[in-house]
């Protein structure tokens, strides 16, 4: 053993996958299952994710994928733009794609709707600080309580697993992060960014767990 690495959750594997790439011999130290999270179930012809359900289609995701020879297997959405739905009250609810639809959608609250504009446009709405915080407390300032736990939350438990009120919000938003410390507002951070899009969002034919199975093996 040359190193040792804590847990075996999709960032644990890759992670000792990597070293293994590199000539280390690596000891995993994992309680739980191997995966974390990640659990795939097929039944009646449909694959169900227990865990992250879609993944964000990143340069490293990418040369992961390639690497374990799984990138054909990658399947992208049938229909764009598609919508995002979050459970709600006992129903489906669709994740507003646009202004209108934010302003009938009950996963904001009437104050929310009523400050969104005005906290969109101005700066040091979300937190400046030198330390990393959580998803929750960094948007809680522009969005409210109710609507990253109802909307942010369920939407990155989709990708991530995880609750924001301990995913880590430098980690997953970087640029949102950079532009914040910076003092720049909402509005500024989209205007800059708009020429480059959304990354597309991706799924493994067969369900997430294949990934860790090829990392695994």
């Amino acid at each position: 053993m040359t190193a040792a690495v804590i847990g075996g959750g999709i960032a644990g594997l890759t992670a000792a996958y990597e070293l293994v790439k590199a000539g280390e011999r690596p000891l995993l130290i994992e309680p739980g299952p191997i995966g974390g999270m990640i659990r795939s179930v097929q039944q009646d012809g449909v694959t169900l994710e227990c865990g992250p359900n879609v993944l964000v289609e990143r340069p490293d995701l990418k040369e992961l994928l390639s690497d374990l020879k799984i990138s054909s297997e990658v399947v992208y959405p049938s229909v764009n733009p598609y919508g995002q739905y979050v459970w709600y009250r006992g129903h489906p609810v669709k994740v507003p794609a646009g202004f209108f639809e934010l302003l009938c959608s009950p996963l904001f609250t009437l104050k929310t709707k009523l400050l969104l504009p005005l906290r969109a446009f101005a700066s040091g709405v979300l937190p400046r600080t030198s330390e990393d915080c959580t998803v929750e407390d960094f948007f809680k300032p522009l969005l409210g309580l109710h609507t990253v736990r109802h909307l942010l939350d369920p939407v990155l438990k989709g990708i991530y697993g995880g609750d924001v009120a301990k995913l880590s919000a430098r980690s997953i938003f970087p640029s949102l992060w950079s532009a914040a410390q910076q003092g720049g507002s909402l509005f500024s951070y989209m205007q800059s960014r708009r020429s480059s899009g959304k990354p597309p969002i991706l799924v493994v034919r067969g369900g997430m767990q294949r990934i860790v199975a090829e990392l695994w093996s």
